[in-house]
């Protein structure tokens, strides 16, 4: 996960003090065998002003 904290004032006009907190998770799971096969991922973006 990667938090972002804004503590100037900046071009964009966000808020100071803003967090913006990003977060990826990916799983996988696979066999030598091809008997089953199970995966999954997630994307998700967080922002508070």
């Amino acid at each position: 996960m990667l938090t972002i904290v804004i503590t100037r004032e900046n071009d964009l006009d966000i808020p100071v003090g803003t967090r913006i907190i990003v977060g990826h998770a990916a799983a996988t799971y696979d066999r030598s065998t091809p008997v089953g096969l199970v995966g999954g991922s997630v994307f998700a973006v967080d922002a508070v002003a």
